[in-house]
């Protein structure tokens, strides 16, 4: 197990987090995808709340057949709070996309506050702090 696997495991260990994967398919992910990847459905469980979500790994991963990890999940998700939806365009490089664009953008905005909620949620101040130190 290399460090990045020990750093998720010891998270989800010390927070008392039940990991879950289940692939799900080989398809399309992304609506502008244009090679299929694995996708996978996770869930974290803790007392009685849950996150559930799908993930969309990356091509090469599905190309060599390597198995998805808890880190490779835990690195991705929405671990700090975006702010307003005019932060979110500035910070991630969205502020100069045609209108045309912008149900697409809301919704990524959208996906990721209620993704950050839900793990604020689940776990405390100092627990998310750790949780953003997998990387």
């Amino acid at each position: 197990m290399n460090d990045y696997e020990k750093q998720a495991n010891d998270f989800l260990t010390s927070t008392n987090t039940q990991f879950d994967i289940e692939y799900l398919y080989t398809g399309y992910y992304f609506p502008d995808d244009q090679e299929k990847r694995d996708i996978y459905q996770f869930t974290l469980r803790r007392g009685n709340k849950s996150y559930t979500h799908k993930f969309g790994d990356s091509i090469r991963n599905t190309e060599e057949g390597r198995k998805l990890s808890a880190y490779d999940i835990l690195a991705c998700l929405q671990r700090y709070d975006v702010g307003t939806f005019v932060d979110f365009c500035s910070a991630f490089g969205y502020d100069d996309k045609p209108l045309s664009e912008f149900p697409n953008v809301l919704q990524k905005w959208q996906d990721c506050v209620n993704e950050y909620r839900a793990l604020s949620f689940m776990f405390n101040d100092d627990e998310m702090e750790q949780l953003q130190e997998i990387n």
